[in-house]
């Protein structure tokens, strides 16, 4: 706090004395060397940039030492109540108790604007709330201190007037509340106890559920109604790039694990946006779904997390409804035909294992995919269509690995169901990562097991 003060007052000596002399050097400095005369852009730009880095001084010092500021304010106006209600002091005193009254209101006033200040600065500063690691922490810790601030101005506004003291007493509640939520020991103990505990954990989850309620209430609700001029979508795009940039921050300072939940919310945020780059987050690229009914069945399929979707064949709204043919045709209501439901999605990284793979060499591209797939059980239109897109999608010449990951994580990644329970199903992804040289150790392959309705799917993500 004291290096932001005295960086403050030094850069504004060296203003003030870098100003005066630019004016009368008449382009020289006293030694003689050419100088630029400043603009007025500039000289408001350094005006501005000290301001901001006066506002910022302050914050950080109401930050840390506001509750004991305004508590010592609140301590001084209780005695000064008491002095100026003793006996005929008012009478002999009027114009001191006039002139103490607005000292108290002044005060009180000031540290009321601080600590709203300070309240809006926390709710704006996610990395700043100490309980930023659990969502469900963090929001008690917001709410508290949103309701303090809030109370300050009512206690203000008609403490003095309430017969029941009911407004001083909730507003000191709160305040005795925020401070012991902000006392270390305090902190330790309950982030402790939240990395434990099954109920904080389920109400992370809630709270998670609840900001995507309304990341989708937004968008599929109130956007569509809304006129251009609203712009509602640049606000929701700066929303979504500033959070973006902040987790971007976290996991370059090693800090990702504190933040999944934010990484989760951005991953419900980004479709919407266009924006598919998250440090943890990748996109499966051209998964097909192909369905081998016994018999001629219509089969609906459904994404547990449609959200996620970034483009579909045929178009998803909800689900999709085909008629399925033994030899793999599909056919939806409007009489079109496709051989595969075709998807792509936003998904995690950390879905894909890199410590089981296949080395893809540059030049036998076509010749390991059509060995791997065809170890695994694919069929040879599902492999010739593997091959025809990932050997062009692939960085020309270079070698990669391919990683699979099987039916659990793929139903963990992006799970889906249908309305006929397929006897068998088996769901294949590849992470591809450009090959480092170091050794790599071959997963064992279990075929692909088709009896009755089967459902069969590849799909793909490249990793680095």
């Amino acid at each position: 706090m004291k290096k932001q003060i005295l960086s403050l007052l030094l850069c504004c000596c060296l203003l003030i004395t870098v100003l005066p002399i630019t004016a009368s050097a008449e382009g020289e400095t006293p030694t003689g060397g050419a100088i630029t005369r400043p603009s007025i852009k500039d000289i408001i730009g350094h005006i501005g940039s000290s301001a901001y880095d006066a506002y910022d001084a302050s914050l950080n010092f109401w930050n840390d030492y506001g509750n004991n500021i305004s508590g010592g304010f609140s301590q001084a106006g209780e005695r000064w109540n008491i002095i100026k209600n003793t006996p005929d002091f008012a009478s002999d005193y009027g114009d001191a108790v006039k002139v103490g009254d607005g000292i108290f209101t002044a005060a009180g006033a000031a540290t009321n604007i601080m600590d709203s200040v300070s309240a809006a600065h926390q709710l704006t500063h996610p990395q700043d709330n100490p309980y930023a690691a659990h969502p469900a922490l963090s929001t008690a810790y917001d709410t508290l201190t949103a309701w303090q601030a809030m109370m300050n101005w009512a206690e203000m506004a008609v403490g003095d007037k309430d017969p029941t003291g009911g407004v001083k007493f909730t507003n000191y509640l709160l305040g005795e509340a925020v401070k012991e939520w902000s006392n270390t020991a305090t902190q330790t103990a309950l982030l402790d106890y939240a990395d434990h505990s099954t109920l904080i954990g389920t109400f992370d989850i809630t709270i998670q559920n609840v900001n995507d309620y309304y990341t989708h209430l937004f968008q599929d609700m109130f956007y569509p109604s809304r006129d251009a001029e609203w712009s509602l979508e640049d606000w929701w795009k700066k929303s979504y790039y500033d959070k973006l940039n902040f987790y971007a921050q976290m996991v370059k300072e090693g800090r990702e694990k504190e933040f999944e939940w934010l990484r989760d919310q951005l991953l419900n945020m980004a479709p919407h946006t266009g924006g598919t780059v998250l440090p943890n987050n990748t996109e499966a690229k051209k998964p097909n779904i192909y369905l081998y009914p016994e018999t001629e069945t219509e089969i609906t399929v459904t994404f547990e997390k449609p959200e996620y979707l970034t483009s579909s064949i045929p178009d998803y709204t909800g689900a999709w409804t085909v008629t399925a043919s033994p030899d793999g045709k599909l056919t939806n209501a409007v009489g079109n035909s496709y051989s595969y439901l075709f998807y792509e999605a936003l998904v995690k990284k950390k879905a894909f294992q890199t410590e089981e793979g296949f080395l893809v060499p540059a030049d036998k591209r076509d010749e390991v995919f059509r060995r791997v797939l065809t170890d695994y059980g694919f069929n040879e239109q599902e492999t010739a269509d593997f091959i025809e897109y990932w050997s062009d999608y692939l960085t020309s010449g270079e070698d990669y690995v391919m990683y699979p990951i099987l039916t659990d994580g793929v139903d963990t990644a992006m799970p889906v169901s249908f309305s006929v329970k397929p006897d068998s199903i088996t769901r294949i992804w590849f992470g591809f990562a450009h090959y480092d040289g170091s050794e790599i150790k071959k997963p064992e392959i279990t075929p692909i097991e088709r009896k009755g309705f089967t459902v069969v799917e590849w799909g793909g993500a490249v990793l680095d």
